[in-house]
């Protein structure tokens, strides 16, 4: 203890120290007896706050760290405010977040209890289920409360908009994914919102849900529309995504020129950008995009894969980030011929497949599987088998549409014709081309 410490103990009115300690507890919730644990007991503390005794120091430093603030701060007035201290703890969250640590978040969120301003409570709730998602949980329900509720928040609002998408997404709800994110989009232009960062986010998380979809003519439309506004904005988080989203969807309607030029510039735009999960991910796409291209190249392929890996163990990558990534790492390992890499990674995969999102776990079995006869080893039948068996648990499921023709290919080269032509069949399905009544129709011998 500080002589000044000494002093100002020694010479403040005991009513008056008791007084600031009662409303500090009132402000954090807090029973009597939740701030006297193991400092003094439920009466002592109770005659402290009413000014009938004047606490030593050693109970007075107890009584502040059970509240979370310093003994100075009590002896002074001089406390920071609790909004302060709320929005100073959301933002130490948002940090672990941000560098990998999503259970430690919660458990920071959760430690604030019930949080009364508004704003700082609808970010509380924004972070957890960020956390929650990034832990592989679903954290749906949170999500459409903040959709509700945040409205008068247009950033946290829309932060809580792209999750709320990605999240259904990821899900293989693609069509609520996409209703959610047209309705905030929709919305945010009719109130006359300016353009955002965030806004921007929203629009490329849409036209990543018509990618998926199947819907590669509106995923075009949406990602040309939102690129100009991306560059209007000079922020460079929304021109790198922007530039990829671009990318990605000219690449799918073949126009492979235009395509390789905006991921040239999504690459310019890379080391500027501060967010380590956007170039993560980034990096993570480009290095599929190479291995998916006419000609494949798998070393790049593979240096961006790792260095995508890299960097998502530091950022606050979802689970089901990483578990695409790992398997497009065995995937390029089995397309340069290197079966036991891929399987060991396979492996791991198969280990926690009770986790692992079904769609990962039906092409981490087609790839086990592609792997398995390449190499001319057993158990091939096995894991087709498998990735059948998972992928139609899925039921019709347009994102499933490539899964189902790359099967179907595999089948026709192990010379498996009626496994094939099931497979063919189950990607019109998926595709939307011929509904699955009339599939069975036009199948049925005469």
């Amino acid at each position: 203890m500080s002589d000044a410490t000494a002093v100002a103990l020694r010479e403040i009115d005991p009513a008056e120290l008791g007084r600031r300690i009662k409303t500090a507890r009132i402000e954090r919730r807090m029973t009597q007896s939740a701030m006297a644990a193991e400092v003094a007991s439920v009466a002592y503390v109770s005659r402290i706050e009413s000014g009938q005794r004047r606490p030593d120091i050693d109970v007075l430093d107890g009584l502040a760290r059970n509240l979370g603030i310093t003994t100075r701060e009590l002896l002074s007035g001089e406390s920071t405010p609790l909004r302060a201290r709320v929005q100073l703890e959301l933002d130490y969250a948002e940090l672990e977040l941000s560098t990998g640590s999503p259970q430690a978040a919660r458990d920071r969120i959760s430690a604030l209890g019930v949080v009364d301003d508004e704003q700082l409570a609808h970010a509380a709730v924004l972070l957890d289920a960020l956390a929650a998602e990034a832990l592989g949980q679903d954290p749906s329900d949170q999500l459409r409360r903040l959709s509700e509720t945040a409205t008068g928040y247009p950033t946290l609002w829309l932060r809580a908009e792209v999750a709320l998408c990605r999240v259904f997404r990821e899900a293989g709800h693609i069509e609520a994914a996409i209703r959610s994110a047209e309705a905030a989009l929709a919305r945010h232009r009719d109130v006359g919102l300016p353009p955002t960062r965030e806004s921007v986010q929203l629009a490329l998380t849409l036209a990543s849900a018509f990618h998926v979809a199947g819907d590669y003519e509106s995923a075009l439309r949406v990602s040309r529309d939102t690129l100009p506004i991306a560059e209007s904005l000079a922020d460079h988080a929304a021109l790198v995504s922007a530039y990829w989203s671009a990318s990605t969807t000219e690449s799918m309607a073949g126009n492979v020129t235009e395509a390789l030029d905006l991921a040239d510039r999504a690459l310019q735009h890379l080391d500027v950008d501060a967010d380590v999960l956007s170039r993560a991910r980034l990096l993570a796409n480009l290095g599929m995009f190479q291995m998916r291209a006419p000609t494949p190249m798998l070393d790049e392929a593979l240096s961006n894969l790792h260095a995508s890996n890299a960097l998502m163990d530091s950022s606050a990558a979802t689970v089901a980030d990483k578990e695409r990534n790992h398997l497009a790492i065995a995937q390029v390992h089995r397309l340069a011929g290197r079966f036991d890499e891929a399987l060991e990674i396979l492996d791991r995969l198969d280990a926690r497949r009770e986790t692992v999102n079904p769609h990962v776990r039906a092409e981490a079995s087609l790839t086990r599987g592609q792997a398995l006869h390449e190499a001319g080893r057993p158990g091939a039948a096995e894991a087709f088998g498998a990735a059948v068996l998972t992928a139609s648990a899925l039921g019709v499921d347009r994102t499933l549409t490539n899964f189902w023709y790359e099967i179907a290919s595999t089948f026709e080269s192990t010379g498996d014709g009626t496994a094939a032509i099931d497979a063919y069949k189950r990607a019109a399905i998926s595709a939307g081309a011929v509904p699955f009544s009339q599939m069975e129709r036009s199948t049925a011998p005469a």
